[in-house]
């Protein structure tokens, strides 16, 4: 995009000859039409103006011109059917139905209306904000645009911009513009009613006329040829007003808006007359200029021929990828000629060969490529079509003869697949004899790997990597992300008959970036976008909202990213009080918990750290792990949610690699690490660090790094996203501190800030500083035990209840399991173990002996006998 242009509006005022930069608040807009001021554009202290024709073209002439642009199109189709009729009728000695005058008359218009059609496609002087003697800007307005803005003044007495946005939906680009952005114009109908109430204008008012300004200077910005329609509708959404709260309900940008006009105006300018003529006209290649190509017989029967698909138009486009497709060109022309394609799996190694193919196929590389093929083998196909080693050999050998002419580059999609494909009883694979032609260069290849299938397979045959030369794919940016999408939309619209918004492939973008991090784009992106319209097509709605990916991606990741449901947005306000139907005491840490869990739902936690951190420290049996549990079960669903780690097992240096995975190479690597495989497959989790003050040092470091940047990389050098999980480690550090602090009746605050001090002997102060919260768990007393025993016992009498036997309990009973389960080193821990033992199977032998049956109420007053 060029540099921004001086160009300015102002507010002038011809009476006093005074001018000031103009605001686009319509307080001041509406001054200006009191004051009878005026609206200009300034550009280098030169002022231009609007002067709208006294009317539009006669519709006589429109006509006749529409006519005559149709007319001129059916000779270029009728000039060679009459050229070969005069050929061809008098081999049969019969008279042509046309004179020869007549057919050379017409074939001097159509070359006329030819050079003139060619003539006025090629791109004429563009829009600039230097307009010579004439500053009137309206001589860069298209016949549409005028047409809007004369529509617009007939329409009302006082038009304004909202006026000009509302004529605007009637073009049909402007409505293909709104329907892409998921916008129902009915949406609109309120402003229609509102905009006819207005008094008799004798100038054009103020927001009408900044809007024309605006709608100039964004064409010149962008050197377009006149300003369109397009330009209109967008500088009207400049200028604040009603309008704007449809878009700001549908939470859609200036931004986004201004892209998705880019996409639809390049997608319609591609089905344009002058587009289709000139990929008719444009040169071909693939195919060798004598039409002498070797047939490839045993290659097409193994192969997917990518030049082919490109001639047919099966290829989508590709975009952002010019710099390694031109790289690759250039490669395959040097005298080392293979190129070696190195990306991680997903980040379109393939589509850039296809893109490739398809610059090849359309002349856009003038090279020794330009009558190449570029087929890929298919080994998949190649194993499956043979019944033994021996005859994949026999089968390869054929290829490569049939490679050896020169004409074809092959594409070896996923070396390491080709690396590991044996082709007899011994250790000769099918690289191997490949390797023997291209050292010989006898054929031409293209090959694809990802970075560890480079270590594992090429780095480890030196006589492989020196005859390629290496072209790293990084993964595609947002940017890029977004236009590969844009690109896609039509292949997945035709695919599956439907509607494909902007705001859905924005969503896909996005979101895929954001919680699907260990995914590499565009493929994962791509997959979002593709499952989505699946699901839809099998809808009545047939048109993919943003709403529709936001569940895709719940479905992918299990995190609710839907608005709110009434049900959910209850239990996010009143989360303490489900968290304390289990979870006993403990304010501070449940109201923390708490407020991390609405921030995450609100939007507003960090994006490049994990949902929050948490330190909890108490003594054992408080409920440091119940808490954890209990939030895995309300919020999210199951306690499955929940990866807990034992930290007492990762007590040495050597242990890591229990977490992040062993070295490649070692015993267990393809299963990788507890920590980091768990969180690959459960984005959206809990991870529970018990007693952390028993992990090795190096290991504390390892968890400050996850914390503070949100990722952790495995053993294989993968990055592994911590964003989406909330990490609760929980330390008995300081707990007869703690014990002795509540005894004495110490503040709380003073209790954490000497409990904080204390355990400072067990971590570092950069490691407690990364967590969002040290939260201190008091010993429990007394009565808090006694509300634990009443928990589990109401759990007890839920199971009972699904085998119809009620079961009522008394003071009494809660009294003495209280005071046999509370143990002031193990806290509530052995209240659970005591109800066990005591009651549920005093109850089970009762069950079992018939005596307490379906129907019958259970009174347990106290412990029995």
């Amino acid at each position: 995009m060029n540099e921004p242009r001086p160009f300015s509006l102002i507010s002038y005022n011809p009476e006093t000859k005074t001018e000031q930069a103009l605001s686009l608040n319509p307080e001041s807009l509406s001054r200006i039409d009191s004051e009878k001021s005026q609206v200009l554009g300034k550009v280098n202290n030169h002022y231009l103006s609007i002067r709208l024709p006294m009317k539009e073209n006669p519709l006589l002439f429109v006509v006749i011109y529409k006519v005559l642009r149709f007319v001129g199109f059916s000779w270029l189709i009728l000039t060679p059917l009459l050229g070969g009729t005069l050929l061809l009728f008098p081999i049969f000695d019969l008279n042509p139905p046309v004179s020869q005058e007549s057919f050379w008359l017409i074939l001097a218009v159509n070359l006329y209306w030819l050079y003139f059609f060619l003539k006025r496609s090629q791109p004429p002087k563009a829009v600039g904000l230097d307009l010579g003697s004439d500053p009137n800007i309206i001589q860069t307005f298209s016949n549409q645009s005028i047409s809007l803005i004369q529509s617009t003044r007939l329409k009302t007495n006082q038009p304004n911009h909202l006026d000009l946005f509302l004529t605007s939906l009637e073009h049909p680009r402007v409505k293909m513009i709104v329907n892409r952005l998921g916008i129902d114009q009915k949406e609109f109908r309120s402003l229609r009613h509102a905009s006819s109430k207005t008094p008799l204008a004798k100038h054009l008012p103020a927001s009408l006329s900044a809007c024309l300004y605006l709608a100039y200077e964004e064409a010149a910005h962008l050197n377009e040829r006149f300003v369109e329609p397009e330009d209109l509708f967008l500088a009207s959404l400049k200028i604040p007003g009603n309008h704007l709260e449809v878009f700001k309900k549908h939470e859609l940008s200036f931004e986004s808006i201004e892209k998705c006009v880019s996409w639809v105006v390049e997608e319609l300018n591609k089905k344009s007359v002058q587009s289709l003529l000139n990929n008719f006209l444009s040169p071909v290649g693939g195919l060798n200029r004598d039409w002498t190509g070797t047939i490839t017989p045993e290659l097409d029967t193994s192969g997917i021929d990518f030049t082919r698909l490109a001639q047919k138009g099966l290829l989508p486009d590709i975009v952002g990828r010019d710099e390694e497709i031109t790289k690759i060109a250039e490669l395959l022309q040097s005298s080392k000629n293979n190129v070696l394609l190195v990306g991680p799996a997903g980040s379109g190694k393939t589509a850039i060969v296809e893109g490739l193919a398809k610059k090849v196929v359309f002349g856009e590389i003038q090279s020794n490529l330009k009558y190449k093929r570029i087929v890929s083998l298919d080994v998949a196909s190649l194993v499956g079509g043979t019944k033994t080693t021996g005859e994949i050999g026999s089968k390869i050998t054929k290829i490569v003869k049939d490679l050896q002419y020169g004409n074809v580059v092959l594409f070896l999609d996923d070396l390491e697949i080709v690396s590991s494909t044996k082709l007899d009883q011994g250790e000769t694979s099918l690289l191997a004899l490949l390797e023997r032609s291209l050292a010989y260069g006898k054929l031409q290849v293209i090959a694809s790997t990802t970075p560890e299938g480079y270590k594992r397979h090429i780095e480890t045959q030196p006589n492989i990597a020196r005859l390629f030369q290496t072209v790293t794919i990084k993964e595609a940016s947002e940017k890029e992300c977004l236009a590969i999408l844009l690109s896609y939309v039509p292949v997945l619209e035709r695919k599956n008959k439907i509607f494909i918004t902007y705001p859905a492939v924005e969503q896909a973008v996005k979101l895929s970036n954001q919680y699907l991090k260990n995914k590499v784009q565009p493929d994962i992106a791509l997959e979002v976008l593709e499952q989505t319209t699946i699901s839809v097509s099998k809808t009545n709605t047939k048109v993919v909202l943003k709403d529709h990916v936001e569940k895709t991606i719940t479905g992918l990741t299990q995190i609710p990213l839907a608005p709110s449901s009434k049900e959910e947005t209850s239990v996010l306000l009143n989360l303490e009080k489900k968290l304390h139907e289990r979870v006993v005491g403990q304010e501070e840490a449940i109201t923390a918990v708490s407020d991390a869990m609405r921030r995450l739902r609100a939007g507003l936690k960090n994006g490049t750290r994990p949902i929050a951190t948490f330190l909890f420290l108490g003594p054992t049996g408080v409920g440091k792990t119940e808490l954890a549990k209990t939030l895995c079960n309300e919020y999210f669903g199951s306690e499955k949610r929940m990866v807990r780690l034992d930290m007492s097992e990762y007590e040495t240096e050597e242990s890591i690699s229990g977490l992040i995975g062993p070295p490649p190479g070692q015993e267990g690597f393809e299963s990788g690490g507890q920590l980091t495989q768990a969180v690959k497959n459960q984005p959206f989790s809990l991870i529970l660090l018990d007693e952390i003050e028993k992990a090795n040092p190096k290991i504390i470091n390892l968890f400050l790094s996850l914390i503070d940047e949100g990722r952790l990389s495995d053993s294989s050098g993968e990055e592994v996203d911590f964003t989406n999980t909330i990490v609760i480690a929980t330390s008995n550090a300081g707990s007869d501190l703690i014990k002795s602090e509540v005894e004495k009746n110490t503040p709380i605050q003073r209790i954490q800030s000497d409990v904080i001090n204390e355990i400072s002997k067990y971590f570092k102060p950069e490691f407690l500083n990364r967590f969002d919260g040290i939260i201190v768990y008091k010993p429990l007393s007394v009565n808090e035990v006694m509300k634990i025993a009443i928990i589990f016992l109401d759990e007890l009498s839920s199971h009972l209840k699904e085998k119809q036997i009620t079961f009522r309990f008394g003071p009494e009973l809660v009294d003495q399991l209280a005071s046999l389960g509370y143990d002031p080193k193990f806290g509530a821990r052995p209240l659970r173990r005591v109800i066990q033992e005591k009651v549920e199977n005093y109850l089970a032998k009762q069950i079992l002996a018939g005596k307490i049956k379906s129907g019958d109420t259970v009174n347990l007053a106290k412990l029995p006998d």
